[in-house]
């Protein structure tokens, strides 16, 4: 049978189904209490098909909205720019808490958020892991602790109980420090980490593999924020210039990217710009932002000293990885202004950017509209309106050169039907030509570059007893990809319903992906389904249980369809009393696959700072567990332990990271600190 190359007709029907099934449903709805811990894992599908340099920023991202839920916001001091740092508050919903202030005063409970129309249920859930409210009598006791001198540090050491082929042991022990120090309007930190497999202290590091630090100023007259060290930036859609995470496409309606300047604190080693940069506010309407940065990169250098490859695994542990470690040097520089007024919004972005080694095309078929020179500019304008119940924003570029020279835009529009319900259209198209060094804007194929698409989602958070989203995406490459020989197509679909009568009843969730996508001329299919039944036994007791199946469908050489399966389930059970310092996890997972296709992918208990969700292909059975102590909020210890064990192999991977064994047991042990 042979393959073909266009996308899913049926991926469409789903948002038309939910669209039904909204008309059809009451509106009222009850559910329980979000957990921190919950919540967290309700990102895990979020990550199932990222790139290699996705994960590193996934990372990032996760790490970010850890400290914003260690450091909650206070409504009722928050600046419209501290609200625009919460992910999942939308525009409307920023001015609607701002002009709830300025009508009735301040904010005396978090339960009087009701009040707030355009806040739901969900956002409110949200609202109470990221921002709190003080009581009246704390005003000067919180104006006092506002001047004084605040640290948090952490150390994170993940010890290894297995012997890797590529290295000694103690080579495998990797760690992670962090410090911040804050005061009023000043703020300081530092950073190191060294991965698995990676040396520190050696002739060729002389340290930790990656350090970093920044020094920063904030909210001083006309002053908005100064930065100098690492940093991120963020502006329009990404198209031209972005830093940050870029969310999914189950969460594209819901979600956004905090805008503007901020320093760099996570142990990303890819995603930031390091240098100096510095944003005022000369009037309200007006932000202007001028940054300039250098760094050193990874890259592997050709015989004739040209450069085809800029690496971003950001790993240095065999010899080609060392070769490869700061080979490139790159310098940019840029500005962007930003004006807002009412419902209108709009910004220009400029960044130049030089390599010291000339970048150059491969031989191969798709390597012929990679990017050449040692010079690249992008110019680029955003643009939003908002009034409920609509919201556009996008944002076009064009970038600069003689080979290099293309267009790419992003548009979307969000219609909210009522307060739980939300219908969005977004788009894309960026020319096979197109090259920014710093874009990351949604697309499906991990570069800004020889994709456009349009994606249509269906939010329904509040549906009597349901919940239900979905999402249709379709895209298009002109230019053959990495191994293709032609143009190709692609298509996937999701549909997600949760079930929940009351607070404290049983929860059932029920989600469906489907994907299409071609690699070497043929077309392959996967299929996901998961099932999730949450009970609540008791207000300290959380027991959970899910079923995975993926269905992985591809033709042979023969162009004859085959098919490989996965199929797994856990259980977990969470105990979490609030009169003691204590809290622990335990979850264990059985999985069957036939192969590394139709692998499965299953969140876990989790160590703060680390965000990797495992996957699993083989037989065999995963254990792990997770114990939490903290005494007077200001001392936090974590020891997670996870054992995988194989029933198919007596080895576990291949070349330097073979395990000559079918265990892999790993201990990670945590210790923070706020003063």
């Amino acid at each position: 049978m042979k393959a073909t190359q266009q996308p899913l007709p049926g991926i469409v029907l789903l948002p038309l189904l939910c669209f039904t099934l909204f008309v059809c449903l009451p509106s009222a709805c009850q559910a329980q209490q979000l957990t921190w811990e919950a919540f967290l894992e309700s990102l895990a599908d979020e990550r199932t098909d990222l790139s290699e340099t996705q994960e590193a920023s996934w990372d990032a991202f996760l790490e970010e909205i850890e400290q914003q839920h260690e450091n909650p916001v206070e409504l009722n001091q928050a600046t419209r720019d501290d609200l625009r740092m919460l992910y999942f508050l939308s525009d409307e919903q920023i001015e609607a808490i701002l002009n709830y202030r300025a009508e009735f005063g301040p904010i005396l409970t978090m339960g009087e958020l009701l009040f707030i129309e355009e806040i739901d249920w969900d956002t409110r859930q949200l609202l109470y892991l990221f921002a709190h409210v003080d009581p009246p009598s704390a005003a000067d006791r919180r104006k006092s602790f506002s001047n004084a001198i605040r640290h948090e540090g952490s150390v994170r050491i993940d010890i290894p109980l297995y012997q890797r082929a590529g290295w000694p042991w103690q080579r495998g022990l990797a760690n992670q420090w962090r410090w911040d120090t804050k005061w009023n309007h000043y703020q300081a930190g530092i950073r190191a980490e060294t991965d698995a497999g990676e040396y520190m202290f050696n002739r060729q590091i002389k340290g930790w593999d990656s350090m970093g630090g920044y020094a920063m100023a904030s909210q001083i007259g006309w002053l908005h924020t100064a930065i100098v060290g690492d940093y991120k930036l963020h502006f329009g859609e990404g198209v031209a210039l972005s830093n940050a995470f870029q969310v999914g496409k189950a969460g594209l309606g819901n979600w956004h990217t905090a805008k503007g300047l901020r320093p760099h604190r996570s142990a990303d080693e890819i995603n930031f710009m390091r240098g100096a940069a510095v944003s005022i506010q000369p009037a309200k309407q007006w932000q202007l932002t001028a940054f300039y940065s250098i760094r050193r990169l990874d890259a592997t250098l050709q015989a004739d000293n040209t450069v085809q490859t800029i690496a971003k695994s950001g790993l240095h542990r065999s010899t080609h990885e060392m070769e490869q470690r700061k080979a490139l040097t790159g310098q940019a520089a840029g500005a962007h202004a930003a004006w807002e007024s009412g419902p209108w919004g709009l910004g220009v972005t400029g960044l130049y950017q030089y390599y010291d080694h000339l970048l150059s095309r491969g031989k191969a078929l798709y390597q012929q509209i990679n990017p050449e020179g040692y010079q690249f500019g992008v110019v680029s304008a955003d643009y939003s309106y908002r009034h409920y119940p609509l919201y556009i924003h996008g944002e076009t570029a064009r970038s600069l050169g003689a080979t290099n020279g293309a267009w790419g835009t992003s548009n979307q529009l969000s219609w909210r039907i009522n307060a739980n319900v939300q219908l969005s259209v977004a788009q894309r198209f960026y020319g096979k030509r197109y090259f920014s060094p710093y874009a990351n804007s949604f697309a499906e194929n991990g570069q800004v570059r020889n994709e456009s698409g349009v994606c249509i989602l269906f939010d329904a958070k509040r549906l009597g007893p349901f919940s239900i989203s979905c999402f249709a995406d379709f895209f298009y490459s002109p230019w053959p990809r990495y191994t293709m020989t032609r143009q190709s197509r692609g298509g996937e679909g999701m549909l997600q319903a949760c079930w929940a009568l009351s607070p404290t009843s049983t929860s059932v969730t029920l989600r469906y992906q489907v994907k299409s996508k071609e690699r070497s001329d043929r077309r392959y299919w996967s299929h996901r389904l998961r099932a999730t039944l949450e009970k609540p036994l008791s207000p300290i007791w959380l027991l959970r249980a899910s079923a995975l199946y993926h269905l992985y469908a591809m033709p042979n050489e023969q162009n004859r369809r085959r098919h490989s399966t996965g199929l797994a389930a856990n259980i977990m059970a969470r105990y979490a009393p609030t009169r003691t310092p204590w809290r622990c996890s335990i979850q264990g997972s059985w999985f069957r696959t036939d192969d590394f296709y139709s692998r499965i992918y299953a969140a876990e208990p989790r160590i703060q700072g680390s965000f990797a969700i495992p996957s699993f292909y083989g037989h065999g059975l995963r254990l792990a567990g997770i114990a939490r102590w903290q005494w007077a909020k200001r001392w936090t210890l974590q020891a997670l332990l996870g054992c995988t064990r194989y029933f198919d192999r007596n080895v576990i991977s291949n070349g330097p990271l073979q395990i000559r064994s079918s265990w892999k047991t790993d201990l990670s042990i945590l210790t923070r600190i706020k003063l």
